[in-house]
């Protein structure tokens, strides 16, 4: 019965083979259209859609209590929302004053929007590809996302000097205090992230370098009055030389620095 069955089936394949392989990639075709369909559905939802989580977290209160501790580079550290162990740099940049945001950055730095704090339609999105400021996602401290994202004005989608702010207020007075983490994208990498693999901007490892780019930034600003002076952390990772290759989760070297930077008008 079995080399009965064996040969029907033999002969069928043999006789039908053709109409069995258009089975075939009809239906595989029929089901990767519809996995793919429901991806581009999740990436949607994702990025276009769902504002809620976000927009929590940036309605809650940034009081100055909340500000890290100068210590080592896991308390100072940011990290992205599914991936909280992993920090992927540390703060580097504190400015204390009563201006805004806006007022210390403006003229050479490009605000970024941010996914899930600002609503993004996908069309929107293409024209903020176009103009070389693409959105960026959150990147948290102290379970808080930032509240502002700029980037260096650039003519490059992957080049880029790229700087976050968290802000903080003191309660009866004008004056805040913003943390900030600065770096440079430089490319991109490939890597699995918010349950896909996308192409995200590739960090320098030389932090330091972005600090005192800003650090000059802020010297050549003549109607800013800028006192700065470095405070040390315990948050010290030396470069990696030679044929040893960093891990994943060595992404930054540092000398553990944090520029601590007065802010008023002239």
């Amino acid at each position: 019965k079995k080399k009965k069955i064996i040969q029907k089936w033999r002969q069928i394949l043999k006789e039908d083979r053709k109409k069995l392989l258009n089975h075939m990639v009809k239906d595989s075709f029929f089901y990767l259209s519809a996995i793919l369909l429901l991806y581009l559905l999740f990436l949607f939802y994702i990025f276009f859609i769902d504002e809620t989580n976000e927009q929590m977290a940036i309605k809650k209160s940034y009081s100055i209590n909340m500000a890290s501790a100068i210590t080592d580079c896991k308390k100072n550290g940011l990290y992205y929302a599914d991936a909280n162990t992993t920090v992927v740099q540390p703060l580097n940049i504190r400015l204390n004053t009563t201006l805004t945001i806006k007022d210390i950055v403006d003229g050479s730095w490009d605000k970024n929007k941010i996914f899930r704090q600002n609503h993004i339609s996908f069309t929107e999105y293409i024209h903020l590809i176009k103009e070389k400021v693409p959105p960026v996602s959150s990147l948290y401290y102290k379970d808080l996302p930032q509240n502002y994202a700029y980037q260096y004005k650039t003519n490059s989608l992957a080049k880029r000097e790229h700087i976050r702010f968290w802000e903080f207020k003191y309660k009866q007075t004008k004056l805040k205090t913003y943390y900030a983490s600065i770096s440079y994208d430089d490319g991109y990498r490939f890597s699995f992230y918010n349950y896909f693999i996308t192409p995200v901007h590739k960090i320098d490892r030389n932090i330091d370098k972005s600090r005192e780019f800003f650090y000059n930034y802020l010297k050549s600003r003549r109607d800013l009055s800028v006192k700065c002076s470095y405070l040390q952390t315990k948050c010290i990772i030396k470069e990696i030389k030679g044929d040893n290759e960093p891990s994943e989760e060595q992404r930054f070297y540092t000398d553990g620095k944090i520029l601590d930077c007065n802010i008023s008008k002239r």
